[in-house]
Order: C-alpha cells, then structure tokens, then sequence
C-alpha cells in the first residue's frame, strides 16, 4: 500500500470515528427542550424568529441587539431553524451538533493541511470534540453563536494558508469576507489577526530567520492592517452594543481589583477544568469580594511559570508557544477585565480558545515520543483510555441538558447558593406544572437575592395558582410598588382579588393594565369575569 493510499484510508477512519463518537455522546440531544435561560430570547420569544426566514426577519437581525450582542449571522440560523423544523427543540439542538461535528473535521483539515501531521492533528480535533468543555456551545440553543463562528473562523484559516501558499487579492479578500462573516456570528473572534501572527510563526513558518524577524514581524503586520480595522470595528460595536444594552457591571459593583483578580482565577480554573472536567455547570457566580487571595496567587504562579516555560522553548518547540499564547490572547475577550452580566467565566468561552491548549499537548507528547521511543505503546493506551473517559464525561454532561429541571438542579448540586439557579428551576419545574416546587424555589432565590423582581413576580403568580391568594397579594403588591410599568404585574394582583372575590379591586388593577397596554386582552376578559360576578344592587323599595 502506497504512502498516500495509507494516509487516504486513515483520514477516512479519523473522520469516521470523529462522527459516530460524536453522534454517540450528543445523539440524545433529539429529545431535550429548550430552556429557559436565554432559549426564549433566541428562539421560543423572540417574535422575528418564531416566524421563521423573513424578510422581514432578516432586516431586523442587522440592527437588531439580542441579549446584549449584535450577532445578525446566528439569528438568521435560527431563523432558518424555524422554518425548516418549527417549533422542535430536539432538531435546532442537533443543528448544533452537525455544526459542532464539521468544526472539528475542519480542525482536523486545518492542522493536516498547515502542518502535514495527520495523527497528531486527529487527536487534536479528538480532544477538542469530545471533551465535556464542549458540552455547553453543543447542547444550549442559545450557544449555536459558538458553533457558528468557529466554523467561519475554520474556514477563514483554510482561506488564509490558501493565500499565504499563493497570495493575491481575491484569497485575501476571502480571508477578509469570512472574518466579517465570523464576527457576524460572535464578537469574540476579534483577536483572530494576532492568531495568525502566531500562525506565521508554526506552523507556516512565515519568519524567515531569527536575525530578520522584526522586519518579518513588521511586514505581516502590515499585511494584516484590513483584518486589524475590521477587528477594531468588531470590537468597538460590540462594546457599544453591551454598554447601550447596560449588559456590562459598573465599576462600583464590579470593581478592577475584583475583575483582574477574577481573570487570574479563571485561566487558572480553565486549566485545572482541562485536565478535570468534573463539575462542570451553565452558571457561575461571579466572586465580588469574595475571592480567596491564596487561589488568585497559586493561579497567578502556575500562568506566570508556563508564559516563561513558553518563552524559553519558543525556538526549539514553536508548537508550545504558539498554542499557549493562542489560549491566552483569545480568551481576553471573555475573560471579564469588561465584565458581562453576572457571571465569572463559563464553559463555552473555551470554545476557540482550547484549540491551542490540546495543540501544546498532543505535539508535546509527539515529542515524548520522539525521544523515548519505549513509551509510545503505553502512550497509545493512555490516550485511547483518555478519549473513553472524555466520552464517558461528556455524555453526563449532556444529560443535564435535557431540561431546566436537569440542568439547575445539578447546577445547585455544585453551587447551592445560587439564585440564578433556583430562579431558573423554580421556571422549569413551573413550565412542568408543578407550582409548589416552583414556589419553593423562587422563595429561596428570593432569600438569596431579595431584589430579584422576576422571582417575586413568579413567585406571586405560582401562589395565585396554588391558591394560597393572601400570600400571592402580599408579594404582588410588593411588585407594583417598584416597577409601575408592566401590565402584568397589575393582572397578576387582579387576578389574585378576583380569585378572593375581591371583585371591585380587582377590576381596578385591571384598569390599571388596561392604562398602560390599551389591547391587553387579558385585562379586558378579566373586567368582563368580575362584572358577571358582582351582584346586582336590590333597588330601594
């Protein structure tokens, strides 16, 4: 068997073995629900992509800012998502994962093509599919931006070897037209051009020798000056679009101690979570004060140590660098110096940013073996035993999935104080008709987090449902009191006095509905219910 006949047949087992594992471990995504985290602002709410492709659709989504991001590319696929599949929440669930399988048959592609190591890339893509960190860009509806972006982002490095292997203006405009189209995905690609500075150096090699390397380093920066502006544009709307959605946390509660405090922390958890992925959940709280200075100084040493371990092999292994400083430099947007909602860090930002931790990795193991030769075979055996168990935890992982029940519940299993977590059960297990537990949860998010408006609101109509009226009263006279707005809140209490007989107070707050939304015909139906129940006046004799 030739050499090329040889590496034909291995690629065809790789990507075999890339799908079906894949479809093993999120095949089960055909029967989850969408949840309410986000899922309704994306999907299940959202009145221009319940329609399904429009004209429309597609007008709004290229202004249009949704949960504090301007990604018209993502509303658009689940536009499309709609019109192809409805309302089924299992197939925009297994949409992602096609998308998540063909980001890593890229990435395998990508790898073999800039550096000629067929095994090597396979493992890479491998790690990077199957690894339970990939769980969350896979199994949320509202994450298909991950998805979506890393595929233009594959495809924008293919373009880009293209150019570098023969350049000219139309390979470089490609290059350009897929970077836009990346950043129309997710914002977060902004730091591609100096991903491709560190590509020029491994594996394409684009420095000529160490004495010329500033005047290399200049030249393709030069080169790169398009992308650089279409970066700054990417970034700069994106921030404007946050601080206009007042998505980003003021210096008062998010303090810059705090925040940096926090990024130390986080690369050193990503690490920590890359060899353990164990406990992996959607919501964590971000810290405030409440860091542990011991944690931030230990994560601080273990950066500080592999920068300087990176620095000093740069020339005799560029694959470490460059994969180092690939996960450093692309995490920065995330990574909350700018701090987005309450959160301080999560699974899925790791999406394009681990790609260069598992290529230090797996060439580094290349180079074990090259030179102890005796370990390959109990190498092997390590890493097929790796792979199983990365499986293994992966398909738990998605498991939680299923539902907001299964997901917030082993949310609070690993950080019982979370209000985020009880208010989002207490929606699932509502969405599921049970209201008691749902109450309880919102009770308890409400002990936590007081000023929870959405819980009190909850909390107010699961009791009314319940029947517990005077308790429900209590809470939703709380509500209008502080947001003088919403209509609902009004129909919430109407209701409440109606189910009491109530019948004159309730058809007040119902006016008062009435006042701020003239067509809530809700309000409207209930005024009719509570006339037919008043009884009429005995006329005087």
């Amino acid at each position: 068997m030739s050499e090329s006949t040889f590496q034909k047949d291995s690629t065809l087992w790789i990507c075999g073995f890339l799908i079906l594992s894949l479809l093993l471990v999120y095949g089960q995504v055909l029967r989850h629900e969408f949840i309410t985290y986000d899922d309704p602002a994306y999907i299940t709410e959202n009145e221009y992509v319940v329609e399904g492709l429009t004209w429309d659709g597609v007008i709004w989504s290229m202004t249009a800012v949704v949960a504090s991001i301007w990604h018209p590319l993502t509303m658009l696929s689940h536009m499309l998502d709609v019109q192809l599949f409805g309302a089924n929440a299992g197939l925009h669930h297994f949409m992602n994962v096609l998308l998540h399988i063909a980001n890593a048959l890229l990435l395998f592609y990508v790898l073999r093509r800039m550096t000629g190591a067929v095994w090597k890339s396979a493992l890479v893509a491998v790690l990077f599919a199957l690894h339970p960190l990939r769980v969350e860009s896979v199994a949320w509806a509202s994450e298909r931006k991950d998805t979506l972006s890393v595929l233009f982002l594959l495809l924008t490095l293919i373009a880009y070897h293209r150019y570098v292997q023969a350049p000219g203006r139309g390979r470089y405009l490609l290059v350009a037209v897929l970077f836009i189209l990346g950043l129309m995905a997710k914002p977060m690609l902004v730091t591609l051009p100096f991903a491709l500075l560190l590509l020029d150096y491994w594996p394409l090699c684009r420095f000529q020798s160490p004495k010329e390397a500033a005047q290399d380093l200049r030249r393709l920066v030069r080169e790169k000056i398009p992308l650089f502006v279409i970066s700054v544009l990417g970034a700069g709307t994106s921030i404007l679009t946050q601080v206009q959605s007042e998505a980003t946390g003021s210096l008062e509660i998010y303090p810059l101690a705090s925040r940096m405090q926090n990024a130390v922390l986080s690369y050193g958890l990503y690490l920590r979570d890359t060899v353990l992925p164990l406990d992996l959940v959607v919501l964590y709280p971000h810290p405030l004060t409440g860091i542990v200075l011991w944690h931030v100084l230990v994560s601080g040493i273990v950066i500080l140590a592999l920068t300087l371990a990176a620095l000093y092999v740069w020339k005799n292994c560029p694959y470490a660098a460059v994969g180092w400083f690939w996960f450093l430099g692309t995490l920065v947007p995330v990574i909350g110096i700018i701090q987005v909602g309450s959160s301080s860090r999560a699974d899925r930002y790791t999406y394009m940013p681990h790609i260069g931790l598992l290529i230090v990795a797996v060439w580094g193991l290349g180079a074990a073996v090259d030179r102890l030769p005796r370990i390959k075979r109990p190498l092997l055996a390590a890493v097929a035993a790796v792979v199983l168990v990365l499986m293994a935890l992966s398909h738990v992982q998605v498991s939680h999935w299923r539902n907001d029940i299964t997901l917030f519940s082993r949310s609070l299993e690993v950080s019982p104080g979370s209000s985020k977590a009880h208010f989002s059960l207490g929606m699932g297990y509502i969405i599921h008709g049970d209201h008691a537990r749902g109450a309880l949860h919102f009770q308890q998010c409400l002990a936590i987090n007081p000023n929870n408006i959405a819980a009190r609101k909850n909390l107010g109509a699961a009791l009314v449902d319940l029947g517990r009226q005077d308790e429900a009263e209590l809470y939703l006279r709380e509500i209008i009191q502080v947001v003088t707005n919403e209509p609902e809140h009004y129909l919430n209490l109407a209701i409440s006095l109606y189910r009491q007989a109530k019948y004159d107070e309730a058809i007040f707050w119902a006016e008062e509905a009435l006042r701020i939304d003239s067509e809530y015909a809700r309000a409207t139906d209930l005024i009719r219910h509570c006339q037919r129940s008043i009884p009429p006046e005995i006329p005087l004799d």
